[in-house]
């Protein structure tokens, strides 16, 4: 439920996140909804599709309100398959924590 409310609520304000992120020379083209079978909990929060620079881009927002040991693995597993369903894009990881360990 938690993860439900934090992607609306950041749901449109993207582009503004991305330069608070340090990202300023992107244009978001196309939101993707994406599930991928092969890793345990099939589907990222946000995946967007647009141009970092000169180069075309896949921009995964993951939301999660503590760090768990397995949390690194599942954002590689993410990173893997980004990257096998794009794989002529750049892969960028953005992570938002709300919480304590």
């Amino acid at each position: 439920m938690f993860d439900i409310t934090l992607k609306d609520l950041f749901s449109g304000i993207e582009s503004e996140i991305l330069k608070i992120c340090g990202i300023e020379h992107i244009k978001i083209e196309k939101v993707e909804n994406v599930e991928f079978p092969h890793v345990r909990q099939k589907r990222v929060d946000k995946l967007f599709l647009g141009k970092f620079k000169d180069s075309e881009a896949v921009i995964n927002f993951e939301f999660q309100l503590k760090i768990s040991r397995e949390f690194a693995i599942r954002l590689l597993s993410y990173y893997t398959e980004i990257k096998s369903a794009f794989p002529d894009k750049l892969v960028i990881q953005l992570v938002f924590t709300f919480g304590g360990q």
